[in-house]
């Protein structure tokens, strides 16, 4: 196997395209990011991107856009020679996302190269919409957010990070401000409303490669267990399917009980796993 490296988001989508096509639900955030990046809606500080060949062919991806790494699916041998491509490169992501087996090997990798030590911080599930089943008898209406929602936006996705990755040092709020705005700009983001009120967000990605991606889904913790996000979940994955999407998509903390209920109700079914290593420097 062989390693292709760049800093060109078009370049890896048109070297990567026929893998991305035969593993759309696995290679979603890979072909999303690089879509983005491409189209202007995302801004990376000096992105890298990597095709991984054997016998000629892709059959693995990886990028860093920062903080994390990304490993798409592909034999696992492939995240040891994704994470020395890295390493040549000089580059220092702060961890590792992506399916199981490459990420593991990733993350190992790393860890001997550099002294550190690899930890498990998140276990996801990968899930597919089946039949949609949404839920009956709760208040409110969908809607799609616009530019007088960027601050709300950009407050709930803040909010959304600072749960999600408690361990995490939080992104600056201008971060935020901007991915609000490229969110509004594309249409990316639904609200569910109750009496005019916003009381949850979801967000929406693509459909790319015929795959349509479900979050952030967040609902502010005085509104939580009313039906809301499950709600706002349904009303985005209907707008993908009515958009052309083939199959729907959304990850999970497995160690979340009630959200990966909620989503198993709605019709998704698990199909696969991620998971996400920090790394530790050597002390």
């Amino acid at each position: 196997m062989d390693v292709w490296t760049t800093d060109d988001p078009q370049a890896f989508l048109d070297r990567a395209a026929e893998h991305l096509a035969a593993e759309p639900v696995l290679t979603n955030v890979l072909a999303v990011v690089a879509q983005r990046l491409t189209r202007g809606t995302y801004t990376a500080d000096d992105p890298w991107f990597a095709t991984v060949r054997q016998d000629g062919a892709v059959v693995a991806t990886g990028m860093l856009t920062a903080p994390n790494a990304y490993v798409g699916p592909g034999p696992d041998a492939a995240g040891d020679l994704l994470a020395q491509a890295l390493l040549d490169a000089g580059r220092t992501p702060l961890g590792v996302v992506g399916m199981r087996g490459p990420a593991a090997r990733f993350a190992g990798t790393w860890a001997t190269a550099t002294g550190g030590t690899a930890r498990v911080t998140t276990d996801e599930g990968v899930h597919v919409l089946g039949t949609l089943l949404p839920p009956t008898g709760v208040q409110g209406t969908a809607r799609v957010a616009g530019h007088a929602d960027e601050d709300l936006l950009a407050g709930w996705l803040l909010d959304f990070r600072t749960e999600a990755f408690a361990d995490r040092e939080p992104d600056p709020r201008e971060v935020f401000v901007r991915m609000a705005a490229a969110g509004v700009a594309e249409r990316r983001f639904v609200l569910w409303e109750v009496d005019g009120a916003p009381v949850s967000l979801a967000g929406r990605s693509g459909p790319t490669f015929g795959v349509g991606r479900v979050g952030p889904v967040w609902t502010p913790p005085a509104q939580r267990r009313r039906g809301y996000a499950a709600m706002v979940t349904a009303a985005v994955s209907r707008a993908l399917l009515d958009d052309g999407a083939e199959q729907v998509m959304l990850f999970t903390d497995l160690a979340n009980p009630t959200s990966n209920g909620v989503y198993a109700r709605l019709g998704y079914v698990q199909v696969d796993e991620a998971v996400e290593y920090t790394f530790d420097p050597t002390p």
